[in-house]
C-alpha cells in the first residue's frame, strides 16, 4: 500500500501514526540539512535552540500564525483566559492546522504527508524560539492530525481533533496550576 493511497478507514491508526512520525522526523531532518547548507544564505542571528530549522523558516511560520490569530487570542486572553485557553485556541488552531489538512492538502499530497506537513507546521507556530524541540507538541500535533483525517473520513469534519486539543490544554493547564500552587519553578 502507498503512502497515497493509505486512507484511515481501511488502515490500522498505529501504521498512519508510525509513518506520519517518520515523515515529520524525515522533515525536522530536511530542515536540519536546509540549515546546514545555507548558513551563508540565511545569515542566522542564532541557529534555533533545536539546530535543526533556519530561523528565517521558523520565525516566518511563527509571525504568520502569530498576527493571523493573535488578535483573536488576545481577546481571550484579557477577557478570560480559560476561556482562550480551552474553546477558543483549540476551535481556532485546529481550523487552521487540521482544516488545512483535511480540506486543502488532499488534492496535493497523500495522508501521511499533509499529517506530518501540519504537525510540524502546528509546532513551529507555537514556538519561534524552539520550533521541534518541543517533540511533544509534534506528536500531540500528529495524533490531532490522525483524529481529524479519521473523524473527516467519517463524519466529515474535524470535531474530534478540536474536543482532543481542548481536553490537552485542559490537562496542562491544570498541571500548570499545580505547579503555580506549590510553587516550582
Amino acid at each position: 500500500m502507498s503512502i497515497n493511497s493509505l486512507d484511515l478507514r481501511n488502515s490500522p491508526l498505529i501504521e498512519v501514526l508510525a509513518k506520519s512520525t517518520a515523515a515529520a522526523g524525515i522533515m525536522l531532518g530536511a530542515c536540519n540539512t536546509v540549515d546546514g547548507l545555507g548558513a551563508q544564505i540565511f545569515r542566522h542571528t542564532g541557529r534555533s535552540l533545536m539546530n535543526s530549522t533556519p530561523r528565517p523558516i521558523s520565525r516566518g511560520i511563527h509571525q504568520f500564525f502569530g498576527q493571523t490569530l493573535a488578535p483573536i487570542n488576545q481577546y481571550f486572553e484579557r477577557r478570560n483566559p480559560l476561556v482562550g485557553r480551552i474553546i477558543a485556541a483549540p476551535i481556532l488552531e485546529e481550523l487552521v492546522f487540521r482544516g488545512t489538512q483535511t480540506l486543502l492538502l488532499p488534492h496535493i499530497m497523500g495522508l501521511v504527508s499533509r499529517i506530518a506537513l501540519s504537525s510540524l507546521f502546528f509546532n513551529f507556530a507555537h514556538n519561534e524560539a524552539q520550533p521541534g524541540k518541543n517533540l511533544v507538541l509534534l506528536f500531540v500535533g500528529i495524533i490531532l492530525g490522525c483524529l481529524a483525517e479519521w473523524n473527516e473520513s467519517i463524519l466529515r469534519g474535524i470535531l474530534t481533533a478540536i474536543l482532543a486539543h481542548a481536553i490537552f490544554n485542559t490537562l496542562i493547564t491544570y498541571i500548570y496550576v499545580q505547579i503555580l500552587k506549590i510553587g516550582i519553578k
